[in-house]
């Protein structure tokens, strides 16, 4: 199994932070995703440059606009998000940034974000990324919470896979009782915290 490395930090430039609490805002209370891009600026710190909020696709039958449901089909990999990330990969890659998709954002409120879909997609992209380019930087999920906003507060969060999960999803035995057990996984700690810097914080302070 690769040795994927746990970032010190990631820096999330203030116009990211700025844009995803607009689309918070803008939607509360419904859940919005989006891709995040950004660089490796070294082996410990990954840098958040850009962000984009994925086409409309609430699960909302009944016109209820206090939808606060999960859309699964949001991370579904075959789906019409997938495409539409990717083809923002290739426009940022046209422009010589050399940015890469290093996850997802998501808007909730409450913390409700952890789902199957999420978790298969992050795994997924992590996987895919080591076998392509030998790349151990971890696939991150972005969560802000706009219920907090009511309060003062910037409520975003950084996670990536625990490595208790990750020795877990490449084992032989995956998911049986004994090789839970044995790694000591469960549900609360399937995802690992990492610290979030703000770059150009004073930015955020205006806000």
């Amino acid at each position: 199994m690769p040795s994927f490395c746990i970032p010190f930090s990631v820096k999330i430039n203030a116009s990211v932070a700025l844009k995803i609490t607009k689309h918070a805002s803008d939607s509360f209370p419904n859940v919005e995703y989006g891709p995040i891009y950004g660089i490796d600026e070294t082996p410990e710190v990954i840098n958040v440059t850009h962000s984009f909020l994925f086409p409309i696709y609430h699960n909302n039958n009944n016109n209820n606009n206090n939808n606060n449901n999960i859309d699964e089909t949001a991370f579904n990999l075959r789906g019409s998000n997938t495409k539409f990330q990717n083809e923002y990969m290739k426009k940022l890659a046209s422009t010589s940034i050399g940015v890469k998709l290093l996850g997802w954002f998501m808007c909730a409120t409450g913390g409700k974000f952890l789902t199957q879909s999420v978790i298969d997609a992050m795994l997924h992209y992590q996987q895919q990324q080591f076998k392509e380019n030998r790349d151990k930087t971890p696939i991150v999920f972005l969560v802000h919470d706009p219920s907090l906003a009511l309060e003062g507060v910037l409520s975003l969060r950084c996670f990536k896979l625990s490595d208790n999960f990750l020795k877990v999803a490449e084992s032989d035995e995956k998911f049986i009782t004994k090789n839970l057990t044995k790694n000591e996984l469960n549900y609360d700690n399937i995802l690992t915290e990492i610290p979030v810097q703000i770059q150009n914080s004073h930015l955020i302070n205006l806000k």
